[in-house]
């Protein structure tokens, strides 16, 4: 079951770089992780589920250029696969980028997680 479907965004979103916005971060520390585990989370398996929290005033998620269009605005929750079939997930450290915005496309916060596929 694909719970995402990417949609590209600009050029600074990808491969893991934090975007830069023209001013502070909305509501900085209120995007989180949930699982796996902390990072850097070390993990063996060919996919894995990367679930966090978001604020309610979220209107998009994006993770290393990708909007997670299955991810509803005003829903405090969303999640992500990570698979070497989808290609975004390879055996050594794999960076990703979690941004949260809100309706007028501010950004709310920014997390890096980190997963090292041994």
């Amino acid at each position: 079951t694909i719970i995402w479907k990417a949609q590209p965004l600009p050029r600074e979103e990808e491969e893991g770089e934090i975007p830069r916005d023209t001013g502070a971060y909305l509501l900085p520390g209120t995007l989180r992780v949930t699982a796996p585990g902390d990072s850097p989370h070390i993990a063996s398996e060919a996919e894995i589920l990367i679930e966090g929290e978001t604020p309610a005033e979220t209107a998009s998620i994006s993770i290393n250029g990708f909007i997670l269009t299955k991810y509803q605005a005003g829903k405090t929750t969303w999640n992500y696969i990570a698979s070497e079939k989808f290609g975004n997930y390879r055996p050594g450290v794999n960076r990703y980028v979690v941004v949260a915005r809100n309706a007028e496309g501010r950004i709310l916060d920014v997390l890096r997680y980190v997963i090292e596929k041994r």
